[in-house]
């Protein structure tokens, strides 16, 4: 026996591609996740520019930028807020910082809630966009079954 194949499937076609074409909820979903994927790529491209990958890059590395710069004014405020923590059972806000009268100190605090308030601002919608994607494109243990196939 040569076991040389009989059917006309050819070799190069896989069991998933042709199990794709005959399942509608699936072929239904991928075009959901397409369409997600799209509508995604396209508010992203919105937010952070003309979508040039180039682009992405610049953004990305502003971000990375501001979010050290961030931190490191985080940590230079930190003896300072400790401080006035300890003192007063609360946070400094901007009104506390400005009666020190200590330049330094109020700008740094500034720039420290300009930059909090903008990398918080940034970081839910490009996290909660990718989360949407994957909650209506996953399937549910409810639709992940192979009904109505032998």
């Amino acid at each position: 026996g040569g076991g040389g194949g009989d059917g006309s499937d050819s070799p190069s076609m896989s069991v998933d591609s042709s199990v794709d074409s005959d399942d509608p909820e699936l072929n239904e979903t991928k075009r959901m996740m397409k369409r997600q994927l799209v509508a995604l790529a396209q508010r992203r491209a919105a937010l952070l520019g003309n979508g040039d990958p180039s682009m992405s890059r610049v953004t990305v590395a502003k971000f990375t930028g501001e979010l050290q710069r961030y931190k490191q004014l985080r940590e230079e405020l930190s003896e300072w807020s400790n401080a006035f923590y300890s003192k007063n059972g609360r946070r400094p806000t901007v009104k506390d910082v400005e009666r020190t009268g200590i330049d330094f100190l109020v700008e740094s605090f500034r720039d420290y809630i300009v930059l909090r308030d903008k990398l918080m601002s940034q970081t839910p919608y490009l996290r909660g966009q990718i989360e949407d994607v994957a909650k209506n494109t996953l399937p549910t243990p409810r639709t992940a079954g192979n009904k109505g196939r032998m």
